[in-house]
């Protein structure tokens, strides 16, 4: 099976304190569709809650999931997905959930079989 590759779409400077970057370190993450809308909705929830996420650009999706996975671990990733998986969302929530799946589904489109 293949997998689709995205990113990066910018530096995460994690560290604004240090005039000259020694190194950047690149790396590829393989994620299930589960994990990847745990990161945008963590990445999400934690800059940009007041935002409309229909409103959001294809490139700022993709940065909010890049800065989860650069500041998160991924247990962090994995706990958030079986939150969401677990369905306790209701009203607000919910609707702030599918729009957030709108988003990824946006940046990061299904593949269609032809």
């Amino acid at each position: 099976m293949s997998s689709f590759v995205f990113g990066p779409t910018g530096i995460q400077n994690i560290h604004d304190d240090y005039n000259v970057p020694y190194v950047f370190v690149r790396l590829d993450v393989h994620m299930a569709r589960e994990e990847l809308f745990a990161a945008l909705v963590l990445g999400f929830t934690e800059t940009n809650v007041d935002r409309d996420p229909d409103a959001l650009s294809v490139s700022e999706i993709r940065a909010e999931v890049e800065a989860c996975i650069a500041g998160h671990s991924f247990n962090d990733v994995t706990k958030a997905a079986e939150q969401i998986e677990a369905g306790t969302y209701t009203g607000p929530q919910l609707r702030r959930l599918d729009a957030l799946r709108r988003a990824m589904d946006r940046a990061y489109p299904v593949a269609v079989k032809k």
